[in-house]
Order: C-alpha cells, then sequence, then structure tokens
C-alpha cells in the first residue's frame, strides 16, 4: 500500500496543545506542549498506522510519566485519532490531532541513526543527553561532533548552544564535554 502523504511529519492540535512531528524514514519523533511532552514510535508499511511511546516531564520514565501511544491517520492525512495507555495499560486516553501545518518547528528530533530523542537531565533547556540513553557522557560529545552540520541545520536553536553564543559551532562541542 502506497503510504499517505503528507503522513503524520508537521505540526497537529490536539488535547495535550501543538504535537510537532517529524518523520526519518519510519522512525517518528516528537513533542507536544502539555508537560513538555515528547513522542518516538514507528510507522506501519503504508505510513498510516504509529506505534511508540509518549512521555512527560519531569521523569519522563514509567508508570507516570510514559506509556504507550497508538495512533490512525485519516485517509486525507488531515487528522490523527488514537490512544495514550498508562504504563500498565490500565488507563487510557483518547487522542485526536488536527493538521496545522506540514512542517514541524521547534521540537528536538532524534539524530540521525538513533532512535531516541535527547534528553535534558538538568532541565535548562539545552539536551546534554545527545543520544537519549539517560545519562551525560563521552557518547553524547562525540555524536554532537559527528553530526554537528546537522544538528545546526535541523534542531531548535539554543537546544545545543551549549556555550550561549547564540549560534551552533565547535566551541559547543567543547562545552559539552566540560560538563561530563
Amino acid at each position: 500500500m502506497t503510504p499517505v502523504t503528507p503522513g503524520f511529519a508537521g505540526t497537529w492540535e490536539t488535547e495535550s496543545g501543538l504535537m510537532n512531528l517529524t518523520v526519518s524514514g519510519r522512525n517518528v519523533s516528537g513533542c507536544y506542549e502539555v508537560e513538555e511532552g515528547r513522542v518516538a514510535g514507528t510507522l506501519s508499511d503504508d505510513g498510516r498506522e504509529l506505534e511508540g511511546t509518549w512521555s512527560d516531564a519531569p521523569s519522563y520514565a514509567p508508570p507516570l510519566d510514559r506509556g504507550p501511544l497508538e495512533l490512525t491517520l485519516s485517509d486525507d492525512g488531515s487528522a490523527f485519532q488514537g490512544s495514550a495507555y498508562s504504563a500498565d495499560r490500565q488507563v487510557v486516553y483518547h487522542l485526536t490531532g488536527r493538521r496545522v501545518d506540514t512542517t514541524p518547528e521547534g521540537c528536538v528530533v532524534a539524530f540521525p541513526s538513533m532512535s531516541r530523542l535527547p534528553g535534558d537531565p538538568d532541565g535548562d533547556g539545552r539536551f546534554e543527553d545527545t543520544n537519549g540513553n539517560g545519562r551525560m557522557d563521552f557518547a553524547d560529545v562525540v555524536l554532537l561532533f559527528t553530526h554537528l552540520e546537522w544538528c545546526s541545520a535541523n534542531q531548535p536553536a539554543g537546544s545545543f548552544d551549549f556555550n550561549l553564543n547564540g549560534r551552533m559551532d565547535f566551541a559547543d562541542v567543547v562545552a559539552l564535554y566540560g560538563r561530563l
């Protein structure tokens, strides 16, 4: 079956505020306004089904701040509906989304070849845990260095500006290393 165009990529109006979703192959990542929420998941072959997880601040962890998510895109790609579940699948939240724009803006996305979203362990708005493994380590510095140009073009301004000079550059890699 041919994937729906446009697919899940874009900005959506939902019960959780605006949700921004980015699609890379079959991987979906994004964020939503309520509770500084995040979404990560995988698309079905036809691109109409999204299975993954939702997570909220402050911990982004189960049982209270993370659980399964299932969304289905409408035939014309203008809306979605689905469910988000508590970690134990006991509580169901019904979700709907209406497309606002096909270009998502403003949320951090997973780095190339990474399936997890970057993390902000200290809550300062800068994402020191670039690989999303739940801790700051040297692998985060290497990932930022390797994808510095991509990061500058694809991540929200300021999210990886560790030296606070208003731009993404090698000095941010050095500043991140200094935080280890």
